[in-house]
């Protein structure tokens, strides 16, 4: 008999295939959020599995069985109960066995083929026989079901309702009958009520609107309770869908990243929620727009304009076929011209053409994948062989995909003799490629400048402050004229979920060369002119603002360690981005160093120059004094 214990378990499972298979549909396959969904997906089935030899999924007259239990009212009415059924409906499947033994790569498969059109699986062969070709052993369908009946329960047949068709004499009586009563005094009276309530409908929708956003805010904000808020769950689907298309990814992505998180909350009403929102979401992120690679000019701002302009006789043609509801051609007609303006080289508007392909039909994957790999190798073969030769080394390193992401994410510039190119102390967010001149490497301390290296084609400037967060170590100076490339630290967010290997391959490269602080311990020299003591305690910190006065509230801080001219302190932050925002910024700090037997109160103003992230999502502030402090009262810590 199975466990009471493996309904709920298996009604959880549930709920995280339904999302797993709408990151599917939504995100490319390398997605970090489609990896964590299988992943839970695969820990509850694991956990089930565990106490069952197998979990059997199946519709019966409508309804959902769970290992061969019928749900009661309530639960059948559950939106993920609701979806996976008809996912067994849309795919005529009775019912899916997962047996014990089942592999992550067999549950991933799976997922996969259900994320699809029921009408493309039909063209390979129906769901049964994708499923037998894919040989998947511990995932069985439609097997015998046996039903668990007691006497207060069991499966009922609902009858369905009979069409009811309107005979065309009855529209047109009633058509007749609506114009006379409009026309009379009292239809009068009645439109002049219609208009007085349009208005207070105005006024209840933008009431409403206020309402929702507030609801958003909070969800962004990490709360649960506008989950249970009606109103704004409704419309949260679409929203996210409209966000899409208007190419706002990041703020779509962070929200179905809550919807996620909120899965496994401890309140069931916010996982329903949440559960049925993700369900809802049709439309996938548009794709965006892509930088110009280093032999690209600039391109003026009229580009979007100037591209549609080019495109409207295709896109007229599409209308036509959207209007006809003929999907097929549309798909069809858009596949061939990403095919041909990629075989162009004009990746501009093939890039164009497959985001209204996405939006067109985003299930057309077979179309929607092709002719991404087209794009991709068309690119590949467009690449600058000379860049490709000075870096080798690094786009050996890469595949294709990211060495097309790596060089189509590049800008391209040119440094006259003596221009600065980066500068000592100064932020700085760039990532420099010199293709061909010289640079020198210069440390200034005091009043003297010291040449630590000359750099040339092949070598990366700015490897220090790209990949941490912290002020620039040393000042890069053109010797002569010098092209280079430089990537902008903004893409190592944007290949988090499309090439999550990238950032780290790249940051591996850089590490294998002479850094910084190295060419400095080779000239015998410290950046650190002032000895430093380490020390504890507590230190209070204010942000100031441009004006020198106080902004925001203060918040502590633990000592680690000061010198006469600066200190620095953890702190613990959960998101790396406020920790970097922290750089360059002015702030005061108060403590009290131990003097004697009594304590020395400190007060001083200085500038973050470090941030640098430790385990746990501890952080160390690195703090430039604005004034050195008394030799007297760093020596007495001693």
């Amino acid at each position: 008999m199975t466990n009471p214990d493996i309904i709920p378990q298996a009604s959880d499972a549930l709920t995280i295939m339904n999302a797993a298979i709408t990151n599917i549909r939504l995100y490319p396959p390398a997605s970090a959020l489609i990896e964590n969904s299988i992943n839970k997906v695969y820990a509850t089935f694991l956990t089930i599995l565990e106490q069952e030899d197998s979990i059997v999924f199946a519709e019966s007259e409508k309804n959902l069985l769970i290992a061969g239990q019928s749900l009661s009212e309530k639960d059948q009415k559950k939106p993920q109960v609701i979806a996976f059924l008809e996912l067994l409906l849309n795919f005529k499947i009775k019912s899916i066995t997962f047996e014990k033994g089942l592999l992550q790569a067999e549950l991933r498969t799976l997922l996969e083929i259900m994320s699809k059109k029921p009408e493309d699986l039909k063209k390979e062969g129906g769901l049964q026989q994708i499923i037998t070709s894919e040989k998947l052993p511990h995932i069985l369908l439609d097997q015998k079901v046996y039903v668990a009946l007691d006497k207060d329960q069991q499966v009922r047949d609902k009858a369905a309702a009979a069409d009811v068709k309107l005979e065309p004499a009855i529209i047109e009586s009633t058509k007749q009958a609506y114009e006379k009563i409009i026309s009379s005094d009292k239809g009068k009276r009645l439109q002049s009520s219609i208009k007085k309530k349009m208005a207070c409908n105005k006024e209840l929708r933008e009431k409403q609107i206020a309402h929702f956003k507030a609801g958003l805010t909070s969800i962004l904000q990490g709360n649960t309770e506008p989950f249970e808020d009606r109103q704004v769950m409704q419309s949260l689907p679409s929203t996210i869908e409209q966000l899409f298309s208007l190419g706002k990814n990041q703020t779509a992505e962070s929200i179905i990243n809550k919807l996620n998180e909120v899965l496994f909350s401890e309140k069931p009403e916010a996982r329903e929620a949440a559960s049925k929102a993700l369900a809802m979401i049709k439309r996938g992120p548009t794709k965006e727009g892509k930088e110009k690679p280093p032999d690209q000019k600039d391109t003026p701002p009229s580009t979007d304009s100037k591209l549609k302009s080019d495109l409207s006789p295709h896109l007229n043609q599409l209308d036509q076929y959207v209007k006809q509801d003929d999907n097929e051609a549309a798909v069809k007609l858009l596949f061939d011209l990403i095919v041909k303006y990629a075989r162009e080289k004009d990746f501009a508007k093939a890039e164009v053409l497959r985001e209204k392909l996405l939006e067109i039909d985003p299930m057309a994957l077979t179309e929607i994948v092709k002719s991404g790999e087209i794009i991709e190798e068309e690119k590949s073969e467009s690449i600058d062989q000379n860049h490709l030769d000075i870096w080798s080394k690094l786009y050996d390193t890469l595949t294709s995909e990211e060495t097309n992401a790596l060089y189509y994410a590049l800008n391209a510039a040119t440094y006259d003799a003596d221009q600065v190119i980066i500068k000592q102390g100064e932020l700085n967010t760039n990532l420099y490629f010199i293709n061909q001149g010289k640079v020198k490497v210069v440390y200034r301390q005091d009043s003297k400048e010291i040449l630590l290296n000359t750099l040339r084609a092949g070598d990366i400037i700015g490897e220090d402050t790209f990949f941490a967060i912290t002020v620039c170590t040393t000042s890069m100076i053109a010797l002569s004229q010098v092209k280079l490339n430089f990537l902008e630290k903004k893409f190592l967010k944007k290949w988090q979920d499309e090439f999550p290997a990238l950032a780290s391959k790249l940051h591996n490269y850089c590490l294998k060369l002479d850094q910084a602080y190295e060419l400095l311990k080779k000239k015998g020299m410290d950046r650190r002119t002032q000895k430093r003591f380490s020390i504890s305690g507590k230190v209070l910190i204010q942000l100031l603002n441009t004006s020198g006065g106080p902004t925001g509230k203060a918040f502590k801080g633990e000592l680690s360690d000061i010198s006469m001219g600066g200190l620095s302190f953890f702190i613990k932050v959960s998101k790396e981005e406020t920790a970097r925002m922290l750089l360059g910024r002015s702030l005061n700090v108060k403590l009290a160093l131990p003097r004697g037997g009594s304590q020395q109160p400190v007060d001083q103003n200085g500038t973050v120059i470090g941030v640098r992230c430790h385990l746990l999502k501890d952080y160390s502030i690195h703090i430039k004094f604005a004034k050195m402090l008394s030799a007297k009262i760093v020596e007495a810590i001693e």
